[in-house]
């Protein structure tokens, strides 16, 4: 049988979790899809449960590799790729029963590149998903937008993860793109690579995928990764200038490089600040400072970030929204993570054991 869809899943260290997302991707109501899980060298039970539903399903294939990360585990499965599209989904998550019928359906229907699809975090219900809803309700079509309509649609900043999007594979395979590895975030990349690439764009608000924010999460943690995001934009700059696409983007990518940057300036540990503070004003040109103190557009909020951080001490503003950061962190970490953990316990776990 030849696949449709191909279902790219990277796992390390998820046997809580997988079994619930191998078996939304299992019982997609399209049968003909093909699910690639790599194995990123976990230590725990994951690669049990990956050999039991192997054994299984003849559709799906497992690959092992040494821990390297995300972006390699995802680089390892994108050659075994058989489908026509491909999406990716991370093993802490799931996907709507629907995912490869709807997004298929659609993709097809418009020969589309690329289809975005909307996402929830455990709990959201939503009337877009339920059964007998038209799959061609409330979908935006792009067609051979230039970068700047790209821009003023704001495709570029929307959901820069690899996850909720579905992508024709021979698209993906002629623009030879993959993932940055040794990095983290490595998502934001390749997001931009392919919305700055693909020649028709679809957009449907059908909530399809269903992701975790759970604590030790790279997404959660405060450590030295958070280092890379500058990495991460000086990727995405050198890609966009190459492709001739930077001019015409710049003054998005600078608004979300700063938007950015200041998130992750109050997300790393405070002890980390300091080296933080100082590799973000080295990375800065003199052509985004003065894009920062002179552009009528800019937000006023990170203007004054970025001055008091140049100059080294923060106003009472800063401080205070810095210290409520601290204070909903801890109310997460000791009161809405072990809530939500029970719940999700109660609610998920017991629909797929």
């Amino acid at each position: 049988m030849q696949p449709k869809i191909s279902i790219i899943i990277p796992v390390y260290n998820m046997e809580r979790y997988l079994r619930q997302c191998l078996d939304s991707c299992r019982t997609q109501t399209m049968c003909e899809i093909q699910i690639i899980c790599v194995d990123d060298g976990s230590t725990d039970a994951s690669p049990e449960i990956l050999a039991e539903y192997a054994n299984n399903d003849a559709r799906m294939i497992v690959a092992t590799q040494k821990n390297g990360g995300q972006a390699a585990a995802r680089n390892t499965a994108l050659p075994l790729v058989r489908g026509k599209y491909l999406i990716f989904v991370d093993s802490d998550d799931w996907i709507h029963a629907e995912t490869c019928q709807r997004t298929f359906q659609l993709a097809e229907k418009n020969d589309a590149d690329l289809c975005i699809f909307s996402s929830a975090r455990p709990g959201i219900k939503s009337e877009k998903t339920k059964r007998g809803h038209n799959p061609h309700d409330n979908v935006r079509f792009f067609s051979d937008l230039t970068i700047k309509d790209k821009c003023r649609e704001k495709l570029l900043t929307r959901n820069v993860s690899a996850w909720g999007k579905l992508i024709r594979t021979d698209f993906l395979r002629q623009h030879g793109f993959t993932f940055p590895q040794g990095l983290v975030f490595e998502d934001m990349p390749f997001h931009w690579n392919v919305i700055r690439s693909a020649g028709q764009i679809l957009l449907t608000d059908d909530v399809l995928y269903y992701y975790r924010q759970r604590p030790g999460s790279t997404m959660t943690s405060r450590g030295r990764h958070h280092f890379d995001i500058i990495a991460i934009y000086d990727i995405i700059r050198n890609d966009l200038e190459k492709s001739g696409c930077y001019d015409d983007c710049r003054q998005p990518f600078i608004k979300d490089k700063l938007a950015v940057y200041r998130n992750h300036y109050r997300e790393i540990s405070p002890r980390l600040r300091p080296e933080m503070r100082q590799r973000i004003l080295e990375s800065l040109t003199g052509g985004e400072w003065e894009f920062l103190l002179n552009d009528p557009t800019m937000n006023q909020r990170h203007r004054r970030f970025y001055q008091e951080l140049k100059r080294g001490f923060f106003s009472l503003q800063n401080i205070g929204w810095l210290a409520f950061a601290e204070f909903w962190r801890a109310c997460e970490y000791h009161v809405l993570w072990p809530s939500r953990s029970l719940w999700e316990f109660n609610r998920f776990t017991k629909k797929v054991s």
